[in-house]
């Protein structure tokens, strides 16, 4: 997991510190009330979600910004919380994807494989982002995994 020098989160994403758009208020509310940070990721998740999906990057780009500032500064090693954090990666390796910056979409997406688990689409995106970096065999091996997992799925397995 890429972490930022000096985070005390297990499970932190990296980002830009210096971005003057994190939100610093969601921060201080979240190590103040950390029952409410999961809360605060899964709402921003959600909006970063719905930008996607209507091709806004920059507005999705600052609703995971603000997920990952509000998981700053969380310790502990609650499966919530890492399956937020796996959505948060999924949701960034999305974002690069389609950016078409493809070793940051491999990253984030081996993020979410390591927190918990990777989205479907994100299973073929992460082969064909290797395959756009000439990492030809390890691009075989994640289609092949890709093909795999969502046959396991549809058996219910």
């Amino acid at each position: 997991v890429v972490r930022k020098p000096g985070t005390r989160s297990k499970y932190s994403l990296a980002h830009d510190p210096s971005n003057p758009r994190l939100a610093d208020e969601l921060v201080g509310s979240a190590e103040k009330d950390p029952a409410n940070v999961e809360h605060i990721i899964s709402r921003h998740n959600k909006s970063a979600s719905q930008h996607l999906k209507a091709n806004d990057l920059s507005k999705a780009e600052d609703a995971l910004q603000k997920a990952v500032a509000a998981s700053e500064g969380v310790g502990g090693d609650s499966a919530p919380l890492r399956k937020l954090l796996a959505h948060t990666a999924n949701l960034y390796g999305s974002l690069e994807y389609r950016r078409k910056h493809f070793d940051a979409a491999i990253v984030y997406i081996t993020q979410a494989k390591q927190l918990d688990v990777v989205s479907d689409a994100n299973l073929f995106n992460m082969s064909d982002a290797l395959l756009r970096v000439r990492r030809y065999s390890e691009a075989e091996e994640a289609a092949s995994n890709a093909v795999e997992a969502l046959e396991r799925r549809g058996s219910g397995q």
